[in-house]
């Protein structure tokens, strides 16, 4: 990083004066967050103007930064998966080989009918069908997405449920090799549809899963005829996600704290934007805040698909240490637009205010990162989403009693071309890519 002098700067090369004032260290100040504490430095050159070659630019990414970071694709304990409690015990018997159902008459309004009940949960199959697999008959064949499966398929797939109308799938070529194709993919899936989505944008050869048979030819084999799993007549989708890795790695991540589900009465916004259900612990990426919803509802990307969800059902994931940066000696605040109030339990070194507060200390690792940081008014210190502050009251204060007028000018047009430089220069958001090419895809 460039030494930045502590001595004044001058009107003419550009650099508002530093703070004379010492640091304060609030109590809760994290350790770990960069060696020793800096000074933001503020420049405040016209963006087309070219760039000292004295002075680093913190506006924009650092190049060391520009590669997209490792993707976290891993299935841990905290995945949705895990939070479930994996397969259900009746799917690991039909996997080895057993029944692991059995049959059960339930009363309708056209008289009673059988199906095949899992022995360990509420899970429900055609009992009619699960006999037509079971004699390996040819017209239990089914096909969805593409993909041939048969309905023992299903049987080894679902997780454990409560209610006989609700049903629960988990991948098991994911589940195999623990990771998803994707950060923001889904481990549990609400649906047979969403399940052979997902199945059918997995890359070949996939990883073989015991107990499980799949046919990855055009033509089913002789001897595996009626007696398969699932049947990959296509080659995969591609990922919707495959050209947008490094623009995700510098968006922020988030978290289902909760399971949401129209089942459950889920809420849905005012303008018929397309929501996700959510299991509980699944991931999403490129989180945005759009204006119109005030900061109460996020648009995000998961399972392939781009859609919204209520601020309160997701936690956000702190960047990394190394994008954190606190600066005390900062004399930059500003009023929020909107209140951030992120839950305690929820971890992570966010700073809690309301609509209207004024934070301090305001700095960044780079301007046009999403995640800054800052003081509130209890002087409490933490990180939160640059979006939710108001860019029109952005200043920068000094211990004089007054500022001159043609600092306090060229300060005010500083920052309001940080927000013509985010819509002029930087790449387009993923919101914005999504906009330009037209109606956003569904998510159901």
């Amino acid at each position: 990083m460039t030494d930045h002098r502590s001595s004044t700067a001058s009107g003419q090369d550009g650099q508002l004066s530093p703070l004379s004032r010492g640091a304060v260290i609030p109590p809760n100040f994290p350790p770990g967050i960069h060696e020793g504490i800096e000074r933001v430095p503020l420049v405040t050159n016209d963006y087309e103007a070219p760039i000292p070659v004295d002075s680093e630019s913190t506006h924009s990414r650092p190049a060391s930064m520009m590669s997209a970071r490792p993707k976290d694709c891993s299935i841990g304990l905290s995945s949705s998966f895990y939070l479930y409690k994996g397969f259900c015990d009746g799917a690991k018997e039909v996997i080895r080989g057993g029944a692991g159902i059995k049959k059960v008459k339930k009363p309708g309004f056209s008289g009673a009918h059988v199906v095949a009940q899992c022995e360990s949960c509420y899970h429900e199959t055609d009992f009619n069908q699960m006999q037509a697999d079971v004699n390996y008959a040819e017209e239990a064949n089914y096909q969805l997405n593409k993909i041939g499966y048969r309905v023992r398929f299903l049987q080894k797939s679902h997780i454990a449920t409560k209610r006989a109308d609700e049903a629960l799938y988990g991948c098991v070529f994911c589940v195999q090799s623990q990771r998803t194709l994707e950060e923001c993919d889904a481990t549990v899936f609400f649906s047979q549809k969403k399940l052979f989505e997902h199945l059918a944008r997995h890359p070949r050869p996939l990883p073989q899963v015991p107990g499980v048979t799949v046919v990855e030819e055009a033509e089913i084999p002789f001897n595996l005829r009626s007696n398969y799993d699932l049947h990959f007549r296509a080659p995969p989708k591609p990922s919707p996600l495959a050209d947008k890795q490094l623009e995700l790695s510098q968006l922020p991540h988030a978290t289902a704290t909760q399971t949401v589900k129209r089942m459950y009465g889920m809420r849905l916004l005012y303008d018929q934007t397309p929501a996700f259900e959510l299991a509980n612990g699944a991931r999403l990426s490129g989180v945005a805040f759009p204006a119109k919803y005030n900061g109460e509802w996020i648009m995000a990307w998961h399972e392939g698909n781009y859609g919204s969800a209520p601020v309160d059902v997701v936690k956000l994931e702190p960047p990394p240490r190394a994008e954190i940066k606190m600066d005390t000696t900062s004399n930059i605040s500003a009023v929020a637009r909107w209140k951030f109030a992120p839950k305690s339990k929820d971890g992570g070194d966010w700073l809690k205010f309301d609509q209207g507060e004024r934070i301090t200390n305001i700095s960044w690792a780079w301007q046009d990162h999403w995640c800054w940081s800052g003081t509130n008014a209890k002087g409490t210190w933490g990180i939160f989403p640059q979006t939710h502050i108001d860019t029109n009251t952005i200043r920068e204060t000094t211990d004089r009693s007054s500022i001159s007028s043609s600092e306090r000018k060229r300060s005010e047009g500083f920052f309001g071309r940080l927000t013509s430089r985010k819509s002029s220069q930087r790449p387009s958001s993923v919101a914005e890519v999504m906009v330009s090419s037209g109606p956003r895809p569904s998510v159901f």
